[in-house]
């Protein structure tokens, strides 16, 4: 099963600004992040030895200033952001404006596998000043065989 679910936020404290982007649970000061996820934790199932299987989640500034969305560390061969709208252009979202990110699970090798995808961002184009983790699990079990054929033993 992929679970994918904010996991947490750090920031450098580099400015004024940028710590207006790490809101407390009641928007006061620092704390959370600018980058709110929906949903919180996407399952994609068991997918079976070397399928893949792709799902998208929402990310809203839920910050009081624009942020630019500048990368996302930690894809692996498991796990890889192939599309959505957040990494284009300069990765700027507005307040309260949204973007999404589709993430695929590619299982190469059978069991439970695990990764953090890191969206880093800022308060500037190219800033990297803040990061909020997504955290993200698959299953791979050992796909069962689709075709069978008997053969007749006289003997």
């Amino acid at each position: 099963m992929l679970l994918a679910s904010l996991l947490s936020c750090s920031g450098g404290g580099n400015s004024d600004a940028d710590d207006f982007l790490n809101l407390d649970p009641d928007g006061s000061g620092p704390g959370n992040s600018a980058l709110s996820f929906s949903p919180s934790t996407l399952s994609f199932g068991d997918i079976g030895l070397s399928n893949t299987s792709t799902s998208s989640v929402t990310i809203e500034n839920v910050s009081t200033q624009t942020v630019f969305i500048t990368n996302v560390e930690g894809q692996n061969s498991f796990f890889q952001v192939v599309g959505g709208d957040c990494l284009t252009g300069n990765g700027q979202l507005n307040v309260g404006e949204t973007c999404t990110s589709t993430i695929e699970f590619s299982a190469l090798t059978g069991g439970d596998h695990q990764g953090i995808l890191s969206y880093n961002y800022g308060t500037t184009s190219g800033s990297t000043s803040l990061t909020t983790n997504l955290t993200v699990e698959g299953s791979a079990g050992v796909n069962p065989p689709t075709n069978y054929s008997l053969t007749a033993v006289s003997g």
